[in-house]
């Protein structure tokens, strides 16, 4: 019997084997039945011919039986491919959905990790979090970093085909991709440091620390505003740090030994500093609430007028 990889082609396999049967089923019959006109005729028969006439019943039953379970089989057949197919679908819409989900994250921290070229937001993150969280980003930055890639194979539509195979078969590529991998999933795999973060590495910093460290920076309002992605508000904004927690940490402080999940460490990401000198007294954000269409509607700063005249008397918010 052949090797059959998937349940549809070992149902296919049994079917030709089966119709196989019932072919040379066929021919026996065939075989039978010109004895028997023969036997009509009044012509002598050998013994074995007689003997194989008196089989002949028993041929056709199992002609019928072999048509059935050829028949019940083609039936099967069919209803598998329907699922596979159905199958198929949904781990092609699986698969899309989750590269969507991956190049997301991607894409989000690809922004992140390229906009520390601005001194802005350098620092932003040392004021969010600490010169080593820099550090560690800058390293981690090195890292996904691909080398320049030369000796392509060509310009023809033959060599550009080969293209993947090219890439596939460079270990320093396959290392980039290995750790970008590892960060987008937030995998719990070390970091591979240099010896200027000792102390880092000493702590096992993961991927999974990293990615959670740049999705607090991201959610910080200081290191958005340095970005460029929340316009400046009106308010003074003095961030606490944002520390790297690490697999190891989170496990010594509950007594466990094993990989623990990373949790986001609560902190408040934003204080007002002397609520008089720090709150606007300006009436122009209530204007732009009331007339939108004759200014710029900000959602930044509405959000802060309800934030405040949830904590404050209304003469001093407006």
């Amino acid at each position: 019997m052949l090797e059959c990889d998937t349940p549809c082609e070992l149902v296919r396999q049994f079917l030709t084997n089966l119709e196989r049967r019932q072919r040379n089923l066929g021919k026996r019959k065939s075989k039978l039945d010109g004895y028997r006109e023969k036997l009509q005729k009044g012509e002598v028969l050998k013994e074995e011919q007689k003997k194989a006439v008196e089989s002949y019943d028993g041929v056709v039953q199992n002609i019928s039986f072999v048509q059935e379970i050829v028949a019940q089989t083609k039936d099967l057949l069919s209803n598998m491919e329907l699922v596979v197919d159905k199958q198929m679908s949904q781990l092609e819409a699986e698969h899309e959905k989750y590269t969507l989900s991956y190049l997301s994250i991607h894409m989000c921290l690809e922004r992140f990790f390229a906009s520390l070229d601005i001194p802005a937001v350098r620092s932003a993150v040392t004021k969010s979090s600490s010169e080593n969280s820099l550090k560690l980003l800058d390293a981690v930055r090195d890292i996904l970093t691909p080398p320049v890639v030369d000796n392509w194979p060509g310009l023809s539509s033959s060599a550009l085909s080969s293209v993947p195979n090219f890439l596939q078969a460079r270990d320093d590529l396959k290392a980039v991709a290995a750790s970008t991998f590892n960060l987008v999933s937030g995998n719990s795999v070390p970091v591979p440091l240099s010896n200027d973060l000792e102390d880092l590495r000493k702590k096992h910093t993961t991927y999974k620390d990293v990615r959670n460290m740049c999705f607090r920076l991201l959610s910080n309002p200081l290191v958005q505003q340095s970005m460029g992605l929340i316009s400046d508000s009106s308010t003074t904004i003095v961030p606490e740090p944002t520390q790297v927690v690490t697999d190891s940490e989170i496990n010594s402080s509950i007594g466990l030994s094993g990989p623990a999940e990373v949790t986001t460490v609560p902190y408040n990401e934003f204080a007002t500093i002397s609520v008089h000198s720090s709150v606007t007294t300006s009436d122009e954000p209530v204007d732009q609430v009331i007339r939108p269409l004759n200014s710029t509607f900000n959602f930044i700063q509405v959000s802060n007028k309800l934030v405040y005249s949830s904590c404050l008397p209304v003469n001093e918010v407006y």
